[in-house]
């Protein structure tokens, strides 16, 4: 029934009709939506880089504080290659992060995601409040849009990356594809207390997944590159 009452509302039913539907009360039912809700929050996955400064008291002021230069350009922004595609050029409107900041949003990203998971470990899907789901929901939204901005500044090295490899042959969108995948999965597992920059780290990561993508006889005469061409 849980399933059947959330699927009727996903479809675009409304409560009082799912409540007639089915026999039941108006607070039955949003009971059951706020259990269903619960009960995916409490399954989701919600990976993050453990570090101990995120159980020091008055962590969260201290990693949550913004930074005077966050988002700001790194030696200004440079010109995009006038052979890319304009969709591609657009990447370069992004400023490079600076590596205090680049630790400030990886630090943030990590803290954010292990709060929500903490939070959501603690709620009983029978139970738990909407403000609370809400809460949590805004919490990993909050960790989304770090993680976006982390992003938006290093895809640009997917594109630097590709171009080395495959130059604009025919197997060039496809290596900008996997790269950004690669990306993705980069953010997810880099551990910035180590000290390593990201752009190092994330071209190893997208390097890994080219001998898929490019041909092996072409791949095998590449130059590895480790770092960004800009």
């Amino acid at each position: 029934e849980l399933v059947a009452i959330d699927a009727a509302i996903a479809a675009g039913q409304s409560v009082r009709g799912v409540a007639r539907r089915f026999g039941i009360s108006v607070d039955a039912v949003r009971s059951i939506l706020r259990e269903v809700r619960a009960r995916r929050l409490v399954g989701r996955e919600v990976a993050y880089v453990y570090n101990p400064q995120f159980e020091v008291p008055g962590a969260e002021g201290i990693v949550m504080a913004s930074l005077p230069d966050e988002g700001g350009p790194v030696n200004g922004r440079p010109r995009p290659p006038r052979d890319l595609p304009p969709y591609l050029q657009e990447l370069y409107r992004f400023p490079l992060l600076s590596a205090e900041c680049e630790r400030h949003l990886f630090r943030q990203y990590n803290f954010l995601k292990f709060k929500a998971d903490r939070m959501r470990k603690c709620i009983d899907p029978q139970e738990v409040a909407d403000d609370v789901l809400d809460e949590i929901e805004a919490v990993l939204a909050q960790a989304d849009a770090v993680k976006n901005k982390i992003l938006k500044a290093n895809l640009r090295l997917v594109v630097s990356i590709a171009r080395r490899h495959v130059g604009y042959s025919s197997d060039f969108f496809e290596a900008v594809s996997d790269g950004n995948m690669a990306l993705m999965r980069a953010v997810e597992k880099f551990d910035y207390a180590r000290g390593f920059k990201f752009s190092t780290y994330a071209s190893w990561a997208i390097m890994r997944t080219y001998p898929r993508t490019i041909p092996e006889q072409r791949y095998a005469a590449v130059r590895l590159v480790t770092g960004v061409d800009e």
